[in-house]
């Protein structure tokens, strides 16, 4: 049985502000950064365990050229991942967790 994703809305806004931001130094780091989120989504679809929990049920795996964390619950009962957030890690992380 195939891993449902369900996508917090601010993923998008996350995404596109880091790619923003790296596209301002390099469109090659901004490219990269992009190529290296999606990376690591294959894996957390792959190995959704593979992260400690965190907060609650929460997992964070980072990114690792990037300091972004991606913020997600699996739930194995419905096979499904919910992505919280990609965030920078100097960023406070009482912000992500109101987006539950």
């Amino acid at each position: 049985m195939k891993t449902k994703f369900i996508f917090s809305p601010f993923v998008k806004e996350d995404i596109r502000n880091g790619k923003q931001w790296y596209s301002k130094i390099s469109k090659q780091l901004a490219s990269d950064f992009l190529a290296e989120y999606r990376s690591k989504i294959l894996f957390i679809s792959e190995n959704p365990n593979s992260a400690e929990i965190k907060y609650d049920n929460q997992r964070i795996t980072f990114l690792k050229r990037f300091p972004y964390g991606i913020h997600y619950e699996f739930i194995e009962r419905e096979n499904t991942i919910k992505i919280y957030a990609v965030f920078h890690t100097s960023r406070n992380p009482k912000i992500w967790q109101e987006r539950k």
